[in-house]
């Protein structure tokens, strides 16, 4: 019973993400979870790819050369980000490829600070 009652407490800090309601710090206040384990449950959730998303993903992996766009840096897992964080937006602009360490780090507190800089390296303002 205990597992089950775990899965559903991650899916629960899922859906908060997702719906935009809560921070990453926040979070970590109404789960008691420490932020590195509320990073590591959002982000194995973000991994788990549907396959129509795969062949974008590709794209847009190819398109930033398999570069993280915050910080420059080549990498074997990268992650594709919503921009505006409306997952249902999946058009190329609104796309963006980050290493996991940035990618985890947007979605804290300083989302706003990180978000300008992608919209400024995409020239979306």
């Amino acid at each position: 019973m205990l597992g089950l009652n775990i899965i559903q407490e991650h899916q629960d800090i899922i859906n908060d993400f997702d719906k935009n309601d809560f921070t990453i710090g926040q979070l970590v206040t109404k789960y008691k979870y420490k932020e590195r384990t509320i990073k590591t449950i959002i982000g194995a959730h973000y991994r788990r790819l549907k396959p129509r998303e795969s062949e974008l993903s590709e794209e847009i992996l190819r398109r930033d050369n398999h570069t993280c766009q915050m910080c420059r840096k080549l990498s074997s897992k990268l992650h594709i980000h919503h921009i505006d964080q409306n997952k249902s937006n999946n058009c190329t602009e609104n796309l963006v490829t980050l290493c996991p360490k940035c990618h985890l780090s947007i979605h804290g507190d300083h989302f706003q600070k990180y978000i300008k800089i992608l919209k400024i390296r995409h020239k979306i303002l």
